[in-house]
């Protein structure tokens, strides 16, 4: 929410104030609004019930998805979603970073280059072979995640969405 906002420590930051906890069910009024404000950011059009619906399967141990609130000096400043898969090409398991969101004010302190670090740590322990994440045209962050080894592969992604709109 915006009010941790104005409570950040000033830069630099050290790694050791920067942590990542799984959230709980007391955490979805704030997961909520993380959504939010990551949809917005990225010009998103994902309806709140979709949201709220992939969230309580989440917080309800569905076992293909993984978040992890980000932290500042114990702030929630974030979050990130990942979700596991299997590739024949990557050899088997597989990991996409679903979402990745850090606040205005938590930028362009390393959060984001410890958060990327924090997945690939986890991904590797869920036995994933690749990790693969999308990224819109106009974000910013792609240059990010590019110093973190992550190389466009010149293929479209593509979706269709098969089951009805609740």
């Amino acid at each position: 929410m915006t009010e941790h906002s104005s409570d950040l420590p000033p830069a630099p930051l050290g790694q050791a104030l920067v942590s990542f906890r799984a959230p709980s069910v007391n955490d979805k009024a704030l997961l909520m609004h993380l959504c939010r404000a990551y949809r917005e950011a990225d010009q998103q059009p994902a309806a709140d019930a979709l949201v709220d619906m992939a969230l309580d399967a989440a917080l309800a141990g569905e076992p293909n998805v993984r978040i992890w609130l980000v932290e500042l000096a114990q702030k929630p400043v974030g979050y990130l979603a990942v979700t596991l898969g299997f590739s024949i090409e990557a050899g088997g398991r597989d990991a996409f970073l679903d979402e990745i969101y850090l606040e205005p004010a938590a930028r362009g302190r390393g959060i984001g280059t410890r958060a990327l670090q924090f997945v690939e740590s986890e991904c590797l322990e869920l036995g994933a072979q690749r990790l693969c994440l999308e990224v819109e045209r106009h974000n910013p962050a792609k240059a990010l995640y590019e110093r973190a080894g992550f190389r466009d592969h010149q293929r479209f992604l593509l979706s269709k969405r098969i089951a009805p709109l609740a």
